[in-house]
């Protein structure tokens, strides 16, 4: 099962993870305010499904 977090960091900023049973798949950065991480969650959950992937990893070898 998936599930947001909201959590405050070290420097007081809001946050969340994303997780799947005890692991974290996801952090976001941090916000001032605790509707603002709320909202972010809300635009990942909308956006997430149709997202496309950039792979911007150096190819080893």
């Amino acid at each position: 099962m998936h599930m947001f977090e909201i959590y405050r960091d070290a420097n007081k900023k809001y946050r969340f993870r994303m997780m799947e049973k005890d692991r974290v798949i996801a952090v976001s950065e941090g916000f001032e305010e605790k509707a603002s991480v709320v909202a972010a969650i809300r635009d990942a959950r909308e956006v997430a499904a149709t997202a496309r992937i950039a792979d911007k990893s150096v190819p080893v070898g």
